[in-house]
């Protein structure tokens, strides 16, 4: 599948002897590191800290640097604002990859705004696109109103298409 993808390509780009990878995701920052402990790493990812890439924002250590797209502060503002667009909703689904570890941070802020705002977040969680079809199958038993779905899907794996088609 496409997260054990990342592994090989990490691996080819250290044979190659490239100057930096530049790894956009948790799973693609995690196939970078352990591929390589010396080529440097610039990572775009969830929470480096957290996932082990770095010992700390300020000062990260080893050969990995980057940013943090740590934002789980957000998921409270994306269920508002569907509030707004559906003052009715009451059941969100919430797609996310087991895969990557990041999932838990964005399903429990998600989860907690959705208690907040009186809302029921149910996860849906797959280890890969085989479990598309039993996952949007779960959502439509439980009537969710609205589906959040988890970047990781579109921006690094590329399966933004077959999610919108199910959608």
């Amino acid at each position: 599948n496409q997260i054990e993808r990342l592994s090989e390509l990490a691996e080819e780009l250290v044979r190659l002897k490239v100057d930096v990878i530049v790894a956009q995701s948790t799973p693609a920052v995690k196939a970078a590191k352990d591929a390589t402990r010396t080529i440097p790493i610039v990572s775009i990812s969830a929470d480096p800290v957290g996932n082990g890439f770095v010992a700390s924002l300020a000062r990260p250590g080893g050969n990995i640097t980057g940013v943090s797209m740590m934002m789980p502060e957000l998921e409270g503002k994306r269920l508002e604002l569907l509030r707004e667009l559906s003052p009715k909703l009451s059941r969100v689904a919430y797609l996310a990859h087991g895969k990557d570890p990041s999932h838990r941070l964005f399903l429990k802020e998600t989860q907690d705004a959705g208690q907040r705002l009186g809302m029921r977040v149910q996860p849906l969680i797959v280890q890969g696109p085989e479990e598309f079809e039993s996952a949007f199958s779960a959502m439509k038993r439980e009537r969710a109103g609205a589906l959040i779905i988890q970047p990781l899907f579109g921006n690094t794996l590329g399966l933004g298409p077959q999610l919108a088609e199910l959608a």
